[in-house]
């Protein structure tokens, strides 16, 4: 109750949480605006990725074999934890026992 009077006797806090209220569409857009994106590149990165060794980075908790962990490891990347260490493996080829076309 005494939060709510000091609130209502400060011009200053209830400009701010008036702020804080009519931005919260703008926020929501935002957010699925990013969710839409990472869902995006979360199914391309499970066709192209989803058969790479799991090695340091690429692990089972972390992979592209399925869409809910791939949205979170690409949520993981854009916060800039370990992305380039994942690129680089992701980047790495085995081709050991497979037969390669000369043409």
């Amino acid at each position: 109750m005494r939060i709510v009077r000091l609130i209502r006797s400060q011009e200053n806090i209830k400009i701010i949480l008036d702020t804080l209220v009519n931005i919260i569409p703008q926020i929501t857009n935002f957010i699925a605006l990013m969710f839409l994106l990472l869902f995006i590149y979360a199914a391309l990165g499970i066709n192209v990725f989803s058969g790479v060794v799991l090695q340091e980075y690429v692990t089972a908790k972390n992979n592209f074999q399925n869409i809910s962990v791939a949205i979170m490891y690409l949520f993981r990347c854009s916060t800039g934890e370990d992305w380039n260490k994942i690129m680089h493996e992701l980047a790495i080829v085995n081709l050991e026992g497979e037969c390669i076309d000369d043409q």
